[in-house]
């Protein structure tokens, strides 16, 4: 008996000695990543505290057989979370939000591009075998100490622990983003067990009574078989009365600002704000604080704003797009010159596939020209820095001076701390940024902590001297009857909750504005253009036709708190996971139901009869979503429908293609490239072509999602060459993937190929070319009945 206490309190002993280590380090990383308050230092001592105890029992039946293993397993167990936690620091630190279960979901290289401005590899492989040898040292001397081996201290160190979980689970019970390795394992907790594409949703049948029921309820005056459009009557004025009737049809210009956050902006009656312009605006303006994104991230920011799209399956813009009216044409087609202006690559997320069909009379593509500026400092890997970006646009619309006008900015600035490779700004706004924090009060230093810890506010200084300078240039040089409408793409700031990411600040200012006002009620991205184009409608007479199809009725002016908005958001994996429903936000993956207030808090409801009626009307608008969407049935008619095509290719393989994993990783063998079609070669006469690609598809396993194969449509003309990269997942018409099942889909792409004439088109498919996302057959798709199409 005596040897078996002197051996268990010696594994214990041991242990504590671990766990004591375990602790100081992870307070250590609280204390100089996030120069921590004591509230911060005590959820990681909790968080970490658990993390031990959890690796008690198997350490200790680990020890009573060989301690040696036993102490080797908390070396690398402990190790590994403390650098996971420096590491997801990091990306939180870069890209503005918590990494969660996306890091299965996102392309390595995506990931990477976020992080690397602040990554260095001597620094990485120096933290690593720094902690690594801290485990495996320093314990041999701390066992030394008499302290350590006492009983007392062992009984003390375990309580310690206990407390520390009972902590996490009541104190710390809803704090779920401070330790982001706590988060990242929530965020896999709550996920599905393997990564599939919306694993969580039901496949949804799509019947008469279903679009009726929609009809009846929602949309009375409407048709069941285009159950969105609404008579253009139905959408009212609600910005008339703000403004002062202008001569001349005014300019509109829409700015979308990258991350974007009401936080920057006094949205909790601050008196010090990051961005004092943009507040500066809202309290000159017309301001909707409680603004919704549909997506927190970009990609569904361009199909809300600019044409009030339904979001499809993972993103309007991906897939065979339905007849569609958007601002962008009901404004070309009314004698508007247009304009969309963006720093970086309008391929990555396929934002050109949606830009491509809105007839755009000039996209700024400044791909060809970010090396020149990177030269000069004046861009970054991601792109052009967003002042570069607003003077080459004024020069742009200067030339076409005296006629309305439409021009649409994607700032770029803002998404990480992006000017680094610029000496001179990054010091002017991280002084700046570092003076600003310095006055504010205790609370809200504490309020702003973390995100001053991100090292963001610095980039939206920047940003928000960039508009200053732009709106004024703007109203000087080119028209001073504009109407400006500045909203944030989605939110990566201070993410409180999982409404959070999605709450944006929308502000609409003009010299024509007679009065000024702020709306508390929710509003979204999706009731700009429905707004717009009323306001212009009433008052300019802009041409309309008799029927839209929006997915939001408009911006809400009412003054009080009262939400009417109904919408569907998209998760950061491009899953349709939430619904905004009046005062309510329910969660389909976990089937939770919320209260929203006036300040965006959200409150849980525990009323079974409540959560059904909001889960079947979460059913009924994907049902709708989907319906209008692959069914081409969103718009009777549209202006994007106009435009005609005729065909001068068209090539057919009905053999069988599989396309399969290899077995050596992509670094040391290049994964094939599987050919669906011979080259096909072709002249063209005019500058805009369309590429229609059918085919029936079958996955044999579901990995991750940017695991699938991808789709690769290669084409290279006399001048330029256009290729694009798309995952097959994206296009396949339903919620859930079945192994074994075949899907017939259709590809899409409207391309603008300049002053080519003479092209070559390829059209292959390939398994992923990262190590990271490499298992040996763990992809397999077969492909058959491949029909190409091409259009002028």
């Amino acid at each position: 008996m005596t040897t078996f206490k002197t051996k268990f309190v010696s594994i214990l002993s041991q242990f504590s000695v671990f766990a004591f280590l375990f602790i100081v380090c992870a307070g250590i990383v609280s204390i100089i990543t996030l120069h921590s308050t004591i509230y911060s230092i005590f959820a990681y001592t909790c968080v970490f505290g658990f993390y031990a105890l959890a690796m008690l029992p198997p350490y200790t039946i680990l020890a009573w057989f060989c301690k040696i293993a036993a102490r080797i397993l908390l070396c690398v167990i402990f190790s590994l979370l403390i650098i996971a936690e420096c590491a997801l620091l990091i990306y939180f630190k870069e890209a503005g939000t918590p990494m969660g279960r996306e890091i299965f979901l996102r392309p390595f290289s995506e990931i990477w591009l976020t992080v690397r401005g602040s990554s260095n590899l001597m620094f990485d492989a120096g933290l690593i075998i720094g902690v690594f040898a801290m485990f495996a040292l320093i314990p041999y001397f701390l066992q030394k100490i008499s302290l350590f081996k006492h009983r007392i201290a062992i009984i003390a160190s375990l309580l310690f622990l206990c407390v520390s979980t009972i902590a996490k689970f009541t104190i710390f019970k809803n704090d779920t983003t401070t330790v982001k390795s706590w988060y990242f394992l929530q965020s896999l907790r709550e996920s599905s067990e393997d990564f599939t594409i919306d694993r969580n949703t039901q496949r949804i049948e799509v019947d008469k009574a279903i679009l009726q029921q929609y009809i009846n309820t929602y949309n009375p005056s409407g048709n069941p078989e285009f159950p969105l459009e609404r008579s253009t009557e139905d959408f009212p004025d609600v910005l008339g009365t703000y403004f002062n009737k202008s001569p001349q049809t005014p300019d509109v210009v829409i700015i979308i600002v990258e991350s974007l956050g009401r936080h920057l902006m006094g949205a909790q009656g601050e008196k010090n704000v990051f961005m004092p312009f943009l507040d500066s605006l809202a309290h000159h303006g017309l301001y909707w604080k409680n603004c919704i994104a549909t997506g927190n991230r970009t990609f569904a920011a361009l199909p809300a704003v600019f044409a009030s799209a339904p979001l499809g399956i993972h993103g309007f813009q991906y897939g065979k797009m339905p007849k569609h009216h958007s601002l962008y044409s009901l404004l070309h087609t009314n004698n508007y010159k247009t304009h969309f202006f963006y720093g970086g690559s309008l391929i990555f997320d396929s934002m050109l596939d949606f830009l491509s069909i809105q007839y755009i009379d000039n996209v700024y593509n400044t791909a060809p020209f970010v090396k020149e500026y990177r030269k000069q400092e004046l861009a970054t890997y991601w792109g052009i820095f967003d002042h570069v970006l607003f003077e080459n646009s004024i020069q742009q619309t200067q030339k076409n001076k005296g006629n309305p006008q439409f021009s649409a900015y994607l700032t770029l600035s803002s998404h990480d701390a992006f000017f680094n490779e610029n000496e001179t700004i990054t010091k002017k706004y991280e002084k700046k940024a570092k003076q600003f924090f310095s006055k504010l009060s205790s609370h809200e230093k504490k309020h702003f902590q973390e995100f001053y810890n991100t090292n963001r506010p610095a980039p939206f200084m920047y940003v928000d001297d960039c508009l200053r300078n732009f709106v004024q240039n703007y109203c000087i040089l080119v028209n001073k009857n504009t109407i400006f409408v500045i909203v944030g793409d989605h939110s990566a700031t201070i993410l409180k909750n999982e409404l959070a990411g999605h709450t944006v600040p929308l502000i609409i200012w003009s010299p024509l504005l007679k009065t000024t006002a702020q709306f508390p009620n929710i509003t979204s991205q999706a009731a700009i253009s429905p707004s717009l184009v009323a306001f212009l409608h009433a008052n300019y007479n802009l041409q309309l036709p008799q029927k839209l199809a929006w997915a939001s009725k408009g911006l809400d002016t009412t003054q009080t708190f009262n939400p009417q908005e109904k919408l569907l958001l998209f998760n950061y994996n491009k899953h349709v996971s939430l619904m905004l429903y009046e005062q309510f936000l329910y969660n389909n993956d976990n089937k939770t139901l919320f209260t929203i207030n006036e300040n965006l808090d959200l409150q849980e409801v525990q009323k079974p009869q409540l959560l059904q009626e909001l889960q079947n009307n979460f059913t009924l608008f994907r049902t709708i979503n989907n319906y209008v969407y692959f069914n081409n049935q969103l718009s009777q008619k549209s202006d994007n429908a106009e435009q005609q095509f005729r065909i001068i290719l068209q090539q057919k393989n009905p053999e069988t293609i599989v396309c399969t994993t290899p077995n050596e990783p992509p670094s040391k063998q290049p994964p094939p490239i599987m050919n669906l079609l011979p080259k096909q070669t072709f002249s063209m006469t005019k500058n805009i072509i369309k590429i229609q690609c059918n085919m029936n598809v079958v996955f044999d396993k579901i990995p991750a999602e940017y695991n699938h194969t991808r789709l690769i449509v290669d084409l290279r003309g006399n001048i330029s060459n256009f290729c694009d990269l798309d995952r097959l997942v994206l296009y396949i018409p339903e919620n859930e993937i079945i192994i074994g099942k075949s899907y017939n889909i259709t590809m899409e792409k409207i391309i603008d190929v300049g002053n080519n004439k003479n092209f070559t088109l390829s059209l292959q498919l390939q398994t992923p070319t990262n190590d990271e996302f490499w298992s040996p057959n763990s992809i397999t798709t077969t492909v058959s009945n491949v029909t190409l199409t091409v259009l002028e």
